[in-house]
């Protein structure tokens, strides 16, 4: 009984893929992951790891950032926190840019939004500078993160599809590391913060 079930689900699976893809089941969940799509998914997936890097390096930064510009603890606040906070307001844009523009071009303008927040931070001569900043790479982490997933799973095969968004939260994870590490070797450093 429970095989005949089982059987009667696969034929279903089967003709609804047929009727989705136009092909049989077969060759839809035998397309091979190509070097090509790995190197796109490695580089999509990128985004990823500046979400994880940019939370991340904060909470080390953060020491050197209140000597530096004499922060109060409301601006400690405001400077940690209004990341995350541009960061939904950029998700919530990265849906609508993706359906108007496109998930490439999305993708473009989120990554050149973050580098354009970052050079911003880097040179800062004063806490408000680095508050625009922060502000700036928090759209931009807002746009990666609501596109680069969709990105990579609209662009991979049925088979491949799971594991390749999956490097999204992979290189998050990788990208929060390398802040903890980076957080470590610069803290000797008044201008590590930069």
């Amino acid at each position: 009984m429970e095989m005949h079930r089982i059987k009667a689900n696969s034929d279903l699976n089967e003709e609804s893929d047929k009727a989705c893809y136009g092909k049989d089941n077969i060759s839809v969940m035998e397309e091979p992951l190509t070097r090509l799509l790995k190197i796109f998914t490695f580089f999509a997936a990128l985004g990823g790891a500046i979400f994880g890097y940019d939370i991340g390096v904060i909470s080390g930064a953060v020491i050197q950032l209140r000597r530096e510009f004499n922060l109060s603890t409301i601006w400690t606040e405001v400077i940690v926190s209004i990341t995350v906070g541009t960061a939904a307001i950029g998700s919530t844009l990265g849906g609508f840019l993706s359906d108007s523009i496109g998930r490439r071009k999305t993708v473009l303008i989120g990554s050149g939004t973050f580098v354009v927040g970052a050079v911003l931070m880097g040179l800062t001569p004063n806490k408000e500078l680095l508050l625009i900043g922060r502000m700036i790479v928090g759209i931009g982490i807002g746009l990666e993160g609501m596109v680069v997933p969709m990105y990579i799973g609209e662009s991979s095969p049925p088979r491949w599809r799971g594991a390749l968004v999956q490097m999204v939260n992979i290189c998050v994870a990788g990208g929060t590391m390398a802040a903890s590490i980076v957080n470590g070797i610069f803290s000797y450093y008044p201008w590590g913060w930069r």
